[in-house]
C-alpha cells in the first residue's frame, strides 16, 4: 500500500466519522429539550462515549497515514512557544486539563512540519496525563549539532519495560486501572513515534530515579524548506 497523498488521513476520518457526526449532532440538539433526569444521564453517558470513539477514529487514521501513507514534511519556521501553546488549545483533552501542564520552553524559533510536531508532542502529554495525578512538564532546549529537545515528564507509575524501545505496537495498552482515561487503542506511541520518525527525530526513554517518567524528543531544528 503506497500513498503519497497527504489528504489520506482526512478522506479516511470524514468516511468513518460521519455517521458519528450526525449522532454528535443529534444528541447535542437533545440535549437543549426538557428531558427528566435519567434521559439526561443516559443521553449524556451517550455524548462522552461518541467523543471518545470518535478521539480513537481521529487516532486510527492518524495511525494509518503515518503508517502508509508515506508522509513527506512540510517545513515552515515556527515560534515554538507560540506553536506548542496553540497545540495544547485545540486538543479537548489537553485544553481540558491545561492548568496541569507546566511549560517551560526556551525562545526558539524552527524549521519544521507543524502537523507533524503536533502528533509527535501532544500523544506523550495525553498519556502523561493519563498515567499520572500531578503536574506535567513540558520543557524545550536548544541542542548540539542545530537540534532542539523537547521534554514531556511526569509523576506517574512510570513506563513499563515494554514501551521503554520500538517496535511501539499498536492496539497494545496499559493496566487499564492504572490510567485516569477510558480504555483507549494504544495508539498514542505508534503515532508520536512514527511522526517523529518522519521529522528524522528519535524518541527517548527515561525513568528518573525520583519517578514518573521523563520522554525527550530530539528533533532537528530546522529542515529544508521545500
Amino acid at each position: 500500500m503506497s500513498l503519497s497523498d497527504a489528504d489520506f488521513a482526512a478522506r479516511f476520518r470524514h468516511l468513518l466519522r460521519q455517521p458519528l457526526i450526525g449522532m454528535r449532532t443529534l444528541t447535542s440538539g437533545l440535549s437543549r429539550e426538557p428531558l427528566s433526569a435519567p434521559a439526561k444521564e443516559i443521553l449524556s453517558a451517550i455524548s462522552q462515549g461518541l467523543e471518545e470513539t470518535d478521539i480513537e477514529l481521529q487516532a486510527l487514521g492518524h495511525f494509518l497515514w503515518l503508517s502508509y501513507g508515506n508522509p513527506i514534511p512540510q517545513p515552515a519556521p515556527l515560534e515554538l512557544e507560540d506553536a506548542m501553546a496553540a497545540m495544547i488549545g485545540r486538543d479537548s483533552d489537553l485544553r481540558g486539563e491545561g492548568g496541569r501542564i507546566e511549560t517551560d520552553l526556551a525562545p526558539l524559533t524552527v524549521c519544521t512540519d507543524e502537523n507533524l510536531l503536533a502528533l509527535s508532542i501532544l500523544p506523550l502529554l495525553d498519556n502523561a496525563l493519563a498515567f499520572s495525578k500531578g503536574s506535567i512538564t513540558l520543557t524545550a532546549r536548544p541542542q548540539a549539532g542545530k537540534r532542539v529537545a523537547i521534554v514531556v515528564k511526569d509523576e506517574g507509575i512510570g513506563i513499563s519495560d515494554h514501551f521503554m524501545a520500538p517496535p511501539y505496537e499498536p492496539f497494545r495498552v496499559e493496566n487499564e486501572l492504572q490510567t485516569s482515561r477510558p480504555s483507549r487503542l494504544g495508539l498514542g506511541l505508534p503515532v508520536s513515534s512514527r511522526a517523529i520518525e518522519a521529522l528524522g527525530g528519535r524518541l527517548i526513554f527515561r525513568r528518573p530515579e525520583t519517578g514518573g517518567t521523563e520522554v525527550t524528543v530530539d528533533l532537528p531544528a530546522h529542515l529544508p524548506e521545500r
